[in-house]
């Protein structure tokens, strides 16, 4: 088994690598983000003309065998998993293909210092806990289940990144999962552990940060035996009452998901016909644009990469800097790069084109203006 343990180290301190314009036959468009993986980009893929996600893996990852995550994904058929719908290797580039998710990934919004309320909460939850529950009766642990894997499409539907098959297990960081895999006598992934990690996302959501993100406060709940967790002050007492059950200290005591599916608090938006009505989540997300370059129609990041194939990849001294700023900074470093790019290019040789591309990175900055 290769060791796959992907937090040694803080992923997200890996600097953004030059990434070709063309790879394969995919059209890359614009920095959107990042998990614990690798970089997120919107694309073109050239012959279905449909939209899709590039997820750049880290080059201290892309030897491994990505190829059976790939594979993997296909054979998890659930509504709420990502779907990851090919890979692409160039030498040390290792590339996965997935589906293109309009409202971009939870982290985004908490990052930008948006706090989800309870009612939307309770629509990613509901999804989140479908999703567990099918995984346990599958045998599967998540293991990852985190704000930066959950990704939300334009219908309000949450999609999961980050489920493996065993053989390429993943060691999640310290925060996300519960006392026991560091001090119970058995420390192999078990459904609890997704339990105690929703628990975590929900605190995290609410309060944005998550509940033990700064290691003192971790050790303090392993070693002190009364350590309280901190709730979100707004949440109701039956939200307040399942995140009690969801992180309690103890495996034994923490409830399972099929009691949280069965929980007041969860049972009290579930429609009589089990569809879950996501409006409310849409037109919160709607309302509340992140930083990054997610929430724009898809026609127009498609002309957008369709007008601007040729940009030059940036050099790495460019990528250093902008590895070093918040995402917020780095979508606007990335802009006005490609304005540059775009102003001084001759290989654009359409003044249309090149008119179309200006307008759209003004507009883009004009709504990142309206947030920062």
């Amino acid at each position: 088994m290769q060791n796959t343990s992907f937090e040694q180290t803080d992923p997200f301190d890996n600097p953004i690598e030059q990434l070709p314009n063309n790879i394969g036959k995919y059209q890359r468009g614009l920095l959107l983000g990042q998990t614990y993986a690798g970089f997120i980009y919107s694309a073109l893929d050239t012959e279905t003309r449909h939209l899709v996600s590039l997820i750049h893996v880290y080059r201290r990852f892309s030897q491994l065998h990505w190829e059976d995550v790939v594979d993997y994904h296909k054979k998890v058929n659930h509504t709420n998993v990502l779907t990851v719908q090919d890979l692409v290797r160039d030498g040390d580039t290792c590339i996965l293909i997935t589906e293109y998710c309009g409202f971009g990934q939870i982290s985004d919004y908490i990052f930008s210092s948006t706090r989800f309320n309870e009612e939307t909460v309770q629509i990613i939850v509901i999804q989140l806990l479908n999703l567990i529950h099918y995984l346990s009766l599958n045998s599967i642990v998540f293991t990852h289940l985190r704000v930066s894997n959950i990704f939300i499409n334009t219908d309000g539907k949450v999609k999961c990144f980050g489920i493996f098959p065993e053989e390429f297990a993943i060691c999640s960081g310290p925060v996300f999962v519960p006392p026991d895999a560091f001090f119970g006598n058995d420390k192999k992934p078990n459904d609890s552990w997704d339990v105690w990690a929703l628990g975590v996302v929900i605190v995290e959501m609410m309060n944005g940060t998550a509940p033990f993100a700064e290691m003192a406060d971790l050790l303090k709940l392993f070693t002190v035996v009364n350590a309280k967790i901190p709730l979100p002050k707004s949440a109701s007492d039956g939200l307040k009452n399942l995140l009690s059950l969801c992180l309690k200290k103890e495996a034994k005591k923490r409830c399972s998901i099929s009691d949280a599916l069965q929980d007041p608090w969860v049972k009290d938006v579930i429609c009589e016909s089990d569809v879950l009505d996501k409006t409310a989540l849409v037109d919160y997300l709607e309302s509340q644009v992140p930083y990054d370059n997610y929430n724009v129609k898809g026609e127009e990041i498609k002309n957008f990469i369709e007008e601007c194939p040729s940009l030059k990849p940036m050099n790495e001294e460019t990528y250093q800097e902008i590895s070093e700023l918040t995402n917020l900074k780095t979508t606007s470093a990335l802009l006005a790069k490609i304005k540059t790019e775009v102003q001084e290019s001759k290989d654009i040789e359409n003044e249309e084109a090149r008119t179309s591309c200006l307008a759209f990175i003004e507009a883009m900055n004009k709504r990142i203006d309206q947030i920062a």
